[in-house]
């Protein structure tokens, strides 16, 4: 199993005091209490702020097969 986090933020006056780290500490108690293999996300390439924290945390670009490249996120609108 794994764990995607969708639509996450963290009230702009109440960024930068440690919130976001602790919500992850968090999810990652949960995942490993739950026997989850990773935690995914998806991030806005101009959340600086965002990839950051992701980044400090441990996170980074999703790769299945490292020479087939980065899965991208797709979409249609309807």
């Amino acid at each position: 199993p794994l764990i995607n986090i969708h639509d996450i933020a963290v009230s702009k006056d109440r960024r930068g005091a440690g919130i976001g780290r602790k919500l992850f500490e968090e999810i990652h108690k949960i995942a490993h209490e739950n026997g989850a293999s990773k935690v995914t996300l998806e991030v806005l390439e101009g959340n600086t702020p965002a990839k950051a924290l992701y980044a400090s945390l441990g996170y980074g670009d999703y790769v299945l097969d490292p020479e087939m490249g980065k899965a991208m996120f797709w979409q249609k609108r309807l």
